[in-house]
């Protein structure tokens, strides 16, 4: 506190007898904290009280709704003070979680983004990033736009193949290096790609059901795959021409979704960006002898500083910084998440997936499938690029249905 000049504490003989904050001040700590003290008066009785906040500690709400803030617009434009001071944008997760808590105001951590995660080949393991476009075709590289997620795909006569039939796929490690991908694998030596320099070769491909192009590399990749992957089938990488090729639609796809007619995906399951939360990770760990970690889910987006396991479930439509997200579906989850992200082996007790089963199912809408994070689509769906996103990204709720697990049939 050296350096700090401190105000006397007002007793309520001399406070000023009215609702609402009566001084707000910024206080630098060290060379990159700040810290707000403030202090109000919840009821106007002239019971002032004083607390310090950190911008990324605190909901800086909006709302001037009586029957959600009794103190309206005077709380309101108090908050929006501290937030003009702190430069950083109001956030609000739900009205419910709002302000009051025996006439004090209760501290709430904003959401944000703890990790993105581009995956460029389908079912190989995925690269951190710290900042990724947006793109209808999910996360991309901001200096590489041509590097997005689920661009390339390995096949067998033309099948997608994923970790459910060949578990070692999560040992290929992705990586950019200059104009190339990179794949790496145990006792491999590295393959580069290039990125730019597309193949010439279309054939037909099919990911799940539904037929899409691919270009696929010659046999100097086939036979690294079939080598790493000890498989002597016709195994072969593709990799989708965004610029000749149309993508597949969403609304098309098996699972239950809401999909807009323009919603288009590559070689994705279903969906262009998929989000999974920390808390909901920690809940799950807690019914399970064996834990599991959040990238058995393979998420694009994973998100800190929820309030409750799940609630994820219930949002519908969400913004961070200038891009919007609209949902599309609850990700209904397979035997993939059982395979072992670090070691490309199967559980053999088939968990999580047992366990999922046992409390997360919805079957009048997902029949059999255990549901487990969302699936999500730029909301602007005609655009190419929405903008970028970053870690530590706050989170901000725009719409929500809090009767999901009641409804039976989906709804936007």
């Amino acid at each position: 506190r050296r350096g700090i000049r401190s105000d006397p504490r007002p007793s309520e003989s001399n406070a000023i007898p009215s609702p609402g904050f009566h001084r707000i001040r910024r206080i630098p700590v060290g060379s990159d904290k700040i810290l707000y003290w403030i202090r109000w008066d919840p009821m106007g009785s002239g019971g002032i009280r004083s607390t310090t906040v950190t911008p990324d500690k605190f909901v800086l709400p909006r709302s001037t709704n009586p029957k959600l803030d009794p103190m309206g617009s005077e709380r309101s434009n108090a908050f929006k003070r501290i937030g003009d001071l702190a430069s950083s944008e109001c956030i609000l997760s739900r009205p419910a979680t709002l302000i009051r808590n025996k006439n004090t105001l209760s501290p709430i951590r904003i959401m944000n983004i703890k990790e993105l995660i581009i995956y460029p080949v389908k079912s190989c393991a995925g690269i951190k990033v710290q900042e990724a476009l947006v793109t209808k075709y999910g996360l991309a590289y901001p200096s590489n736009p041509q590097v997005f997620d689920r661009r390339w795909m390995v096949v067998k006569n033309g099948r997608h193949l994923s970790q459910r039939v060949l578990p070692r796929m999560a040992l290929i490690q992705t990586s950019i290096i200059d104009d190339s991908l990179c794949l790496q694998a145990p006792d491999m030596i590295d393959l580069h790609i290039p990125i730019h320099s597309l193949p010439k070769e279309v054939i037909q491909c099919y990911c799940w059901d539904q037929p899409i192009f691919g270009l696929r590399y010659d046999n100097n990749v086939s036979q690294w795959l079939r080598t790493f992957l000890d498989t002597e089938d016709e195994i072969d990488l593709v990799v989708f021409d965004n610029e000749k090729f149309q993508g597949r639609l969403t609304k098309d796809c098996e699972a239950p979704n809401i999909a807009r007619d323009n919603d288009t995906i590559v070689y994705h399951d279903m969906c262009p960006i998929h989000l999974c939360s920390l808390k909901s990770i920690d809940d799950l760990n807690t019914r399970l002898k064996k834990k599991v970690q959040v990238y058995n889910f393979r998420p694009n987006i994973i998100v800190g500083n929820i309030e409750k396991p799940y609630d994820e479930d219930y949002w519908r439509e969400i913004e961070i910084g200038q891009v919007k997200l609209t949902w599309i579906a609850a990700c209904p989850r397979c035997l993939l998440p059982t395979v072992d992200p670090k070691t490309g082996i199967k559980d053999p007790d088939q968990e999580p997936w047992n366990t999922l089963r046992s409390y997360r199912l919805k079957p009048d809408i997902y029949r059999d499938k255990a549901l487990f994070g969302i699936d999500l689509a730029p909301t602007d769906e005609k655009n190419n690029i929405s903008g970028i996103v970053r870690v530590g990204d706050a989170i901000r709720i725009l719409k929500d249905e809090p009767h999901f697990w009641d409804k039976k049939e989906l709804s936007s």
